[in-house]
C-alpha cells in the first residue's frame, strides 16, 4: 500500500474511531511516511498500533494521548522520540521493535506503569541481555540511565581536563613561550599553529590527546611550569 492510500485508509479509520469513540484502534501496515492527521485528537484511545509503517519521526502532538495504555510503534524508521512521549503516563505496553533509535529522551524514565519494553532491534548503547528483558522495563530503564550517567560523567570530566589545561596554558605562556615548549617537546607547533592562540593551543592539544599522549603533555607542562628561571 502507497503512503497516499494509507493515509486515506488512515483517515476514514480515525473518523469512524471519533464518530464511534472507540478506545482501540489499528493503523498498522499502512505504508504510512507521515503522523496521520487529526490521529492526536482521538484522546480517548487506549490502544493504538502504528506497526509496521515507515514513520521516521512522531510529532509532539502525541502527547495528548494521555490515556493510551497500549502502544505499538514496531518495525517504522523511527530515529528519535519526541519528549512529549513522557507524558503517556498510563502506558502500561511500550513497543518500539525495529526502529532505528540511537538514544531516548529522558522523558521516557516518567512512564513508571510500564510493564512491557521491547526495544529490540534498535542501535540504542544497551547489551542484548538487557533488551531481552522485556518484561521487566524498570530494569531496561535504570540500565539506561546509568549508561547515560556515566557518559555525562567522562563527558564533564574530559571538558574540565581541556578547560584546565587551556587556562593553564594561557595563565602561563605567551605565544612565544608556547612556541619554545612545543619546540623543546617536538610539538609539531608551526604545522598546527592558528593565527589565534587560543585556537594553536586547542590543536596542540587535540593533536596529543589523538595520538593517545594527552596525560603526558599535561605532566610536561607543570614540569616546565616549575622550572627555576619561571
Amino acid at each position: 500500500m502507497t503512503n497516499d492510500q494509507g493515509q486515506i485508509t488512515a483517515a476514514y479509520l480515525i473518523e469512524e474511531a471519533l464518530t464511534l469513540g472507540s478506545a482501540q484502534l489499528d493503523l498498522g501496515g499502512l505504508g504510512l511516511v507521515a503522523w496521520p492527521e487529526g490521529l492526536h485528537e482521538l484522546t480517548q484511545l487506549t490502544q493504538l498500533t502504528l506497526r509496521g509503517n515507515q514513520l521516521a519521526k512522531l510529532p509532539a502532538e502525541i502527547g495528548r494521548l494521555i490515556h493510551l495504555t497500549h502502544l505499538s510503534l514496531a518495525d517504522n524508521l523511527l530515529h528519535v522520540l519526541p519528549p512529549s512521549i513522557g507524558q503517556l503516563r498510563q502506558l502500561t505496553h511500550l513497543n518500539l521493535r525495529h526502529n532505528r533509535l540511537e538514544a531516548l529522551p529522558q522523558e521516557v524514565m516518567r512512564l513508571t506503569r510500564l510493564e512491557m519494553l521491547q526495544l529490540q532491534g534498535n542501535a540504542l548503547p544497551l547489551p542484548a541481555d538487557v533488551l531481552a528483558k522485556w518484561d521487566r522495563p524498570a530494569e531496561i530503564l535504570a540500565a539506561y540511565r546509568d549508561y547515560i550517567s556515566q557518559m555525562a560523567a567522562e563527558l564533564e570530566t574530559a571538558v574540565l581536563l581541556d578547560t584546565r589545561l587551556e587556562w593553564l596554558i594561557a595563565q602561563q605562556f605567551s605565544a612565544e613561550e608556547f612556541a619554545l615548549f612545543c619546540h623543546e617537546i617536538s610539538a609539531p607547533y608551526d604545522e598546527l599553529a592558528r593565527p589565534e592562540f587560543m585556537d594553536t593551543v586547542r590543536a596542540i592539544l587535540a593533536f596529543h590527546e589523538q595520538v593517545g599522549l594527552g596525560d603526558e603533555l599535561l605532566n610536561l607542562i607543570h614540569m616546565w611550569n616549575k622550572r627555576p628561571n619561571l
